[in-house]
């Protein structure tokens, strides 16, 4: 009976080791993909302030465009467009 008993104590440390094990490398595993996260999040956050900065330094530019659309439109619906290039247009 003791020889069993002390048999049983070895396989649940066995068994205890082996899950143990199993959760460090689950552990390894999360740990990893946290930093993959990280790293790519990193690289979208860079690249988001370089566009925000570059969207900022061209922001009056893009105002002045918008605010002259209407006259570029206006100057565009007094264009005469030749026949053949309408007849282009039409089909698209």
């Amino acid at each position: 009976t003791y020889n069993r008993y002390a048999q049983k104590i070895v396989e649940n440390c066995e068994r205890f080791v082996r899950d143990q094990q199993a959760q460090y490398q689950g552990w390894m595993a999360v740990i990893a993909n946290i930093e993959d996260t990280l790293s790519s999040f990193l690289l979208n956050r860079n690249s988001f302030d370089r566009s925000y900065q570059n969207y900022l330094s061209e922001r009056s530019s893009y105002l002045e465009l918008f605010q002259n659309l209407p006259h570029a439109i206006e100057i565009l619906h007094q264009l005469k467009l030749p026949n053949k290039l309408i007849s282009l247009i039409i089909y698209i």
